[in-house]
């Protein structure tokens, strides 16, 4: 939400509020029903308020004034997560990649196909100073 907008909003009557759409959840609620059902697909805050008709600026002022809706949006964004571990839970025995697959991104350090390879910095340039002067020297 952009500075000049709060700023001005700060000094504005409850009915120009209302004029400028400021208070759209006390005039339209199913507006409020329609970002719900956004966020409960993973949508972000901009295809949220495309979706419910509103600005981003008019969610973030709404926010500012409901604490639960903002962690009730968090919890609806959350959902999706759920279900596709819900997915991923019923069918991974489905067959042998599935599973695999599931422990490869949740176990990396078990499971995953890419080995961690870290190296003390000074011990390796002293073997590569080394191995530079031997080669050098014949």
């Amino acid at each position: 939400m952009s500075r000049k907008t709060l700023e001005e909003l700060k000094t504005l009557s409850e009915k120009e509020q209302d004029k400028r759409g400021w208070r759209w959840w006390e005039n339209t609620p199913e507006k409020l029903g329609k970002l719900e059902q956004a966020f409960a697909i993973g949508c972000t805050d901009k295809e949220a308020c495309g979706f419910a008709g509103i600005s981003e600026d008019q969610l973030y002022y709404y926010e500012k004034k409901s604490e639960d809706f903002t962690s009730r949006k968090a919890f609806l964004k959350d959902t999706v997560v759920l279900k596709a571990r819900q997915t991923v839970a019923k069918r991974v025995d489905e067959s042998y990649s599935n599973a695999m697959d599931y422990l490869k991104r949740v176990r990396r350090k078990e499971f995953g196909d890419n080995v961690d390879v870290t190296t003390k910095t000074k011990e390796l340039g002293a073997k590569l100073e080394k191995v530079v002067a031997d080669i050098l020297s014949k």
